[in-house]
C-alpha cells in the first residue's frame, strides 16, 4: 500500500489530542506518517506533541507561530512525504483500521476518496455528516458533475483521503487570508479538478462539536464581515485562472452565492439596523455584479434573487430563520 500523510493542525487541544493522536495511530498494515502541525499554542499542546514524537518514529511535529488553520493545514502538506494524506482536527478522531480499509476497497488512481463521516455524541456516532447515496458507490465521479446535478456537496475537508500528486498537480491550498469558509474553498477547488471522485461506505471520521472550537464557534458580527472576504477570493481566483471552463466558473460563483447564504444565515445573533448596512454594504462592494452559475440548478430562485435585490434575499434568509427558530 502506499503511503499515507495524516495531517493534524493544533491550536490549544491539549485535552482532546490524545484520543485524536490514538486514533490515527491505530492503523495497521499501512505505511504512515502523522504530521502535528503545533499553531502557536498557549496551553500545553506543544508539550503532549512532543511526548508522542519520542515514542513514535511515524510522528513529526512542527511548531509555528500562531497563524491559522490554513497555513498549519499548508504546512502539513507541504511537509508530507505520503502519496496519499487526509486531515484530521485535533478535537476529532477516526475510526480503527479505516484508512486501510478505504484505500483497498476503492481505485488506487483516484483524486480522493470520500467516506462516512458522522457526529460522535458520547461515544456513539449519532448523526451522518454530509451523508451520501449508495448509489454514488462502486463507480467513478466527475467533482464538477457532483455539484452541477446537485448529487453531491459537502463544506468540510475531513472524512476525505486526497491523492497529494492530485494536489500537487492542480496546486490546491487552503487560503490563509481568511478566517472561516476554508474548508468550502478548499473542497470547491477540489471539485472543479476532480475527474477521478469514489465514494466508500466506511465509517471513517467522527466529528467531535466542542463548545469554542474555531470552526464550530458563535457566529459575532466581526465573523461574519470577515466571510465577505471570501467573495473576493473567489473573484481573484476566477481573475488569476483565465484557463479555467465556463463549467468551473459557474461552480466557483455558486460559491459566491453559498457564501452570501452563509453570511445572511449567520446574522441572526448580531442583527442591528447599523450592522445590516454595514454588512449589505460590503457584500454589494465584493460581489461587484451578479452571479451566473450557469448549469446549476440547486437554489436558481435564490441566486435569481440575489441578483435582482440583495435586501430582498437578505430579507427572506433572515425571515426563514426567524421562522425556524
Amino acid at each position: 500500500m502506499k503511503k499515507v500523510s495524516i495531517i493534524i493542525p493544533i491550536y490549544n487541544v491539549a485535552e482532546y489530542l490524545p484520543r485524536c493522536i490514538e486514533s490515527v495511530l491505530n492503523q495497521d498494515n499501512i505505511d504512515l506518517e502523522v504530521l502535528l502541525i503545533n499553531d502557536g499554542s498557549t496551553d500545553s499542546s506543544g508539550e503532549v506533541c512532543e511526548e508522542y514524537v519520542k515514542n513514535d518514529r511515524r510522528i513529526r511535529v512542527f511548531h509555528q507561530e500562531n497563524s491559522g488553520v490554513s497555513a498549519a493545514r499548508n504546512k502539513g502538506i507541504e511537509e508530507s512525504s505520503g502519496d496519499w494524506l487526509t486531515f484530521v482536527d485535533a478535537d476529532d478522531w477516526i475510526e480503527p483500521n479505516s484508512i486501510k480499509n478505504i484505500i483497498n476497497k476503492n481505485k488506487i488512481d483516484s483524486d480522493y476518496i470520500i467516506a462516512r463521516s458522522f457526529i460522535n455524541r458520547n461515544g456513539q456516532a449519532v448523526i451522518e455528516r454530509y451523508p451520501f447515496s449508495n448509489n454514488l458507490l462502486n463507480k467513478s465521479h466527475k467533482g464538477s458533475d457532483l455539484i452541477i446535478h446537485s448529487i453531491y456537496g459537502r463544506g468540510s475537508v475531513c472524512g476525505v483521503i486526497y491523492s497529494k500528486l492530485f494536489l500537487k498537480k492542480n496546486k490546491i491550498k487552503f487560503p490563509v487570508n481568511l478566517k472561516n469558509g476554508e474548508d468550502s474553498i478548499f473542497y470547491t477547488l477540489c471539485s472543479i479538478y476532480g475527474e477521478n471522485i469514489s465514494f466508500s461506505d466506511i465509517h471513517f471520521y467522527n466529528v467531535y462539536e466542542r463548545e469554542g472550537s474555531a470552526s464550530r464557534g458563535n457566529w459575532t458580527f466581526d465573523r461574519v464581515l470577515n466571510m465577505t472576504n471570501n467573495i473576493s477570493y473567489l473573484n481573484q481566483y476566477i481573475e488569476k485562472h483565465n484557463k479555467l471552463t465556463q463549467e468551473a466558473i459557474s461552480i466557483l460563483n455558486f460559491a459566491k452565492y453559498g457564501v452570501v447564504s452563509n453570511l445572511y444565515n449567520n446574522f441572526n445573533n448580531s442583527f442591528s439596523i447599523k450592522n445590516y448596512f454595514i454588512l449589505r454594504k460590503e457584500v454589494k462592494k465584493k460581489l461587484d455584479g451578479s452571479i451566473d452559475t450557469g448549469p446549476i440548478k440547486t437554489n436558481k430562485f435564490k441566486v435569481n434573487l440575489l441578483n435582482v435585490s440583495l435586501d430582498a434575499f437578505a430579507i427572506l434568509v433572515l425571515l426563514n430563520n426567524k421562522l425556524l427558530r
